[in-house]
């Protein structure tokens, strides 16, 4: 494994009962010295109440899109309070540490200049493909937690075509070294080193 990682914590988790403590106790497990973890929220229940909005009240694909970045960066302050060990941020951390990225910023800034596989403006685009983006442009490994799996998952477009994750976030992420998904529900985190 890289030095540096992106975990993306599936917006479905922060309302699920208990499992903010699961995850806050397998990041503690898992934590190495020297690495550099950057936490990107998923958008949940919010994202699809936008979804809901849009379907009754069409708006154009960038006001979606850049509507659920900003639940993104809402959720992110919602972890920092479940993670207090977590440093908020707004850009690429440069140390060794924790760090819960709010990538609203990134996103309009960086993202659209940086080379590699440009994301796509509209629902196409969810956070796993927004994560997937971001370590790209971090050169980090990818760790997806999702709600639940039925299998196990190291390779994007496999979890693809399984319909785990979207079709946006392999095109974007071909180029991570390392990647994987975790199903903190169901089958439940396993709370030791991988």
């Amino acid at each position: 494994m890289n030095g540096r990682v992106v975990i993306k914590v599936g917006g479905s988790l922060l309302a699920e009962p208990g499992v903010m403590r699961r995850v806050a106790d397998w990041l503690a497990m898992t934590a190495r010295p020297g690495q550099m973890r950057m936490l990107i929220a998923g958008g949940g229940e919010s994202v699809e109440a936008i979804r809901r909005i849009d379907a009754a009240n069409p708006l154009s694909p960038a006001a979606g899109h850049w509507a659920a970045v900003a639940v993104m960066d809402a959720n992110a302050l919602l972890l920092a309070d479940w993670l207090p060990n977590f440093e908020i941020r707004d850009q690429y951390p440069v140390v060794a540490g924790d760090y819960l990225l709010q990538c609203g910023r990134l996103l309009r800034e960086v993202e659209p200049h940086a080379d590699g596989e440009r994301l796509h403006i509209g629902w196409e685009t969810t956070s796993d493909a927004i994560a997937a983006r971001i370590a790209v442009l971090w050169d980090a490994d990818l760790m997806l937690l999702k709600h639940s799996l039925l299998a196990t998952y190291d390779e994007l477009p496999i979890a693809a075509a399984d319909g785990v994750i979207d079709r946006e976030t392999p095109r974007v992420g071909a180029s991570v070294a390392s990647t994987q998904l975790f199903g903190v529900v169901n089958p439940g985190l396993a709370l030791r080193p991988s």
